[in-house]
């Protein structure tokens, strides 16, 4: 019964809400991953959550929700930034998927230089193939794929890149990912509001 539902969720940790609600999304259940996010949020107030709650607001038509999410994460992003970036990469993710990409690559360059894994190389390189830098998209494509790592989103990001600067891997790459993630967009969108 929605009773039962609601009890559960009241009592879930707020990881197990945001884990349910990745799956949602992963489902294509934008309504559902929504009311999952919208209950992360009332709980804690985190980058991700909002970044989340704006792209399925977006998604979904809720124009109010989208805009209030987009001031909220401006907000946090001054927070975050004031103290060390911890929440770099959500902030990334919506400035890019707002088409906002020089303040994405500010962000991807600091992330990098922090946090020096393969992550930050795919987001970098995603960033660079936006903005039609060729070098640098090819290189931190090629180091973000350098360990084999599984991750549709980082493979999605790398192969974006790749395919943006005209290299053939790259189609492959963003196929399989979109195949375990059916909500990320075809390559030549270049746009990803969120994980």
């Amino acid at each position: 019964s929605l009773d039962l539902a609601q009890a559960v969720v009241a009592r879930a940790p707020t990881q197990a809400l945001a884990a349910q609600a990745r799956a949602w999304r992963a489902l294509g259940a934008a309504p559902a991953a929504l009311a999952l996010w919208r209950a992360v949020a009332a709980r804690e107030t985190s980058v991700e959550a909002w970044v989340e709650i704006h792209a399925l607001a977006s998604a979904t038509g809720d124009a109010s929700l989208a805009t209030r999410a987009a001031a909220l994460i401006e907000g946090l992003a001054r927070l975050d930034g004031a103290q060390g970036g911890r929440d770099r990469r959500g902030v990334l993710r919506f400035h890019a998927a707002r088409g906002e990409w020089r303040q994405a690559l500010a962000l991807a360059r600091a992330d990098l230089s922090e946090r020096p894994d393969v992550y930050a190389d795919a987001q970098l390189a995603w960033i660079a193939g936006a903005l039609g830098d060729t070098a640098t998209a090819r290189d931190h494509a090629e180091r973000a794929l350098r360990l084999g790592t599984a991750d549709p989103l980082l493979r999605w990001q790398a192969g974006s890149a790749l395919v943006r600067i005209g290299d053939a891997r790259g189609a492959a790459l963003v196929a399989a990912a979109r195949t375990a993630l059916p909500w990320l967009p075809a390559a030549a969108d270049g746009v990803l509001a969120t994980r």
